[in-house]
């Protein structure tokens, strides 16, 4: 209850009315403290992924993190880290634009901040593209080194308007069996914003031939119950 003559608490935007914690006396006007919400840069973007989504970093070279701000902006102090394949961002709800880039808010064991939009998406079901890689390519290829292997799978899926973005996601291993990982981000799709691809090659004479593509695709929107974007 609040003391007899005293103002009922009251919150209006981002300010808020709060009596003092030790007891006033009966009919005394309690002193009134002003706490007012630090204010966010840039403005609200209604476009960004919902709150409780699963996001995954794409198009972050191994070896890098992606940072997660503490305020949207790329000037403002780092709160956490994510790597270049990290899978458990998980979105608050909340996106800003600040100049032309969109920030989504998210939390990260615990620890909650925003990240640049352009490196988040949901993750789709992965699938076998050794086949259409192949078909894409017009016949198996063979490359000297992994990441010349995989360079010109992902050249398979690249897109000239608007101009995909390659990165390799995770470096390459050349033992019994070599693999690498690309990021293609920026396929020319409203509902697909990239796709990772997991490529193996098999170690012949000095040289690699491609044993099999696996392709995750990263949506915009969101994830069917099949796992393909909508």
């Amino acid at each position: 209850m609040t003391a007899a003559g005293g103002p009922t608490p009251a919150t209006t935007g981002a300010t808020t009315a709060t009596p003092p914690s030790s007891p006033t006396t009966s009919g005394a006007s309690p002193t009134l403290r002003t706490v007012t919400a630090e204010p966010l840069p840039g403005e609200a973007f209604d476009a960004g992924p919902s709150a409780g989504q699963l996001l995954a970093v794409v198009g972050v070279e191994a070896g890098h993190a992606l940072v997660v701000r503490r305020l949207p902006g790329a000037g403002e102090d780092a709160a956490t880290t994510l790597g270049a394949v990290a899978t458990d961002a998980e979105a608050t709800g909340r996106a800003r634009l600040v100049g032309s880039t969109v920030w989504d808010e998210v939390t990260v064991h615990g620890t909650t901040g925003w990240a640049e939009g352009l490196h988040l998406a949901l993750p789709a079901h992965p699938t076998d593209l050794t086949a259409e890689a192949v078909g894409r390519l017009g016949r198996r290829p063979v490359a000297a080194t992994m990441v010349a292997l995989g360079t010109t799978v992902a050249a398979a899926y690249v897109s000239t308007e608007p101009k995909s973005r390659v990165t390799v996601a995770v470096d390459a291993s050349e033992g019994d069996l070599g693999e690498i990982t690309f990021d293609v981000v920026g396929l020319g799709d409203d509902s697909v914003a990239a796709i990772r691809l997991h490529i193996f090659g098999a170690p012949d004479q000095g040289s690699f031939t491609l044993k099999s593509v696996e392709g995750t695709p990263f949506c915009y929107r969101g994830v069917s119950p099949a796992g393909r974007c909508i």
